[in-house]
């Protein structure tokens, strides 16, 4: 396969891409030291890059659910 196609779907001959629906997606956290919160923004920043949005909320705020379609919960862990 030339390298040109690395990293990229194939598109068969008569085959039609189906539209992506976009999602809403909340990335919710729990963080003392602020390091949970950053990886929840990266998150957040990849899932936008995707086409997708993404709102990033401490557990704490997080109100109403049901504007979202998905959901990324993330907390520290201490052992």
């Amino acid at each position: 396969m030339p390298s040109h196609h690395i990293g990229r779907p194939r598109q068969r001959p008569g085959w039609s891409r189906k539209k992506e629906k976009t999602m809403n997606v909340l990335v919710a956290y729990g963080s003392k030291h602020g390091a949970t919160q950053g990886i929840a923004e990266r998150i957040a920043e990849t899932l936008q890059a995707a086409g997708q949005e993404a709102a990033v909320r401490p557990v704490e705020v997080v109100g109403d659910l049901g504007g979202y379609d998905a959901f990324v919960i993330g907390s520290a862990v201490y052992a």
